[in-house]
């Protein structure tokens, strides 16, 4: 059988997700005016040698810009995705010496009308979005040892059943999952 042509995307780009490449795939396909049911469906054969340069060429690069907005500047390959705020710290608010809250009950209002406006005028778009959980799911490696050692296996935003909880590390954010990974 004839190789698909998601397959060589996915070689050329080995680092995109295989329903990515089909998505660039079917959008260049789809805007040189022809009719793609299943891009996934789509083998090289289907096509001239010159058509599946261009259109290889055109989506690796749509892969590519997809990819970048995706990413900071500061990961690997770079991107456009705008760079996150440092969080401030209790440090760097302004501290009165006649009022010793210990912070228990919340911002003093002082300190929310010194966040609230920065908060509003410095906080992304993305700011309101839900906060989404991860797990990375390890094996264990190497021989019987007194200190057991792992080795990262998997990771994904629903919380998997496993047989030995200890195989399970829980995160915050499915990004720091990520990052961890």
């Amino acid at each position: 059988s004839a190789m698909r042509v998601i397959a060589l995307l996915h070689k050329l780009a080995p680092f995109a997700d295989p329903v990515l490449c089909a998505n660039c795939v079917a959008k260049i396909y789809k805007s040189n005016g022809k009719p793609l049911p299943n891009p996934f469906k789509l083998t090289i054969e289907d096509m001239s040698f010159e058509e599946l340069v261009e259109l290889e060429q055109s989506a690796a690069e749509l892969l590519l810009e997809t990819l970048k907005s995706v990413s900071r500047p500061d990961d690997l390959g770079g991107g456009s995705m705008p760079e996150l705020e440092p969080a401030r710290l209790e440090e760097d608010l302004p501290q009165d010496e006649e009022d010793e809250d210990d912070g228990l009950n919340g911002p003093s209002a002082k300190e929310e009308a010194i966040l609230e406006p920065e908060i509003k005028s410095s906080a992304p778009a993305e700011a309101g979005a839900p906060i989404v959980p991860g797990w990375i799911v390890r094996k264990r490696v190497g021989a019987a040892q007194a200190e057991p050692t792992f080795a990262n296996e998997e990771f994904c935003a629903v919380e998997p059943t496993v047989a030995d909880p200890e195989l399970l590390v829980a995160f915050p954010s499915f990004h720091r999952c990520v990052d961890e990974f």
